[in-house]
């Protein structure tokens, strides 16, 4: 088995909501610049930003 065969063995393709990606199942081999995807909140449910808790209008956009 060569190094590149034992990498991709570690390594798993999944769907998200923004398209598919390749993450890794090994702890040790993820990267500093990964983003881990938001919890998703319907519009129905945040009636303000759950960050700064700015109310949403129509100019104020979720």
């Amino acid at each position: 088995m060569s190094i590149s065969e034992s990498l991709d063995n570690k390594k798993r393709l999944v769907r998200s909501r923004s398209g598919l990606r390749v993450v890794s199942l090994d702890d040790e081999r993820t990267s500093p610049f990964e983003l881990r995807e938001p919890f998703w909140v319907p519009d129905e449910e945040s009636p303000t930003c759950a960050k700064c808790q700015a109310k949403f209008d129509f100019l104020t956009r979720r």
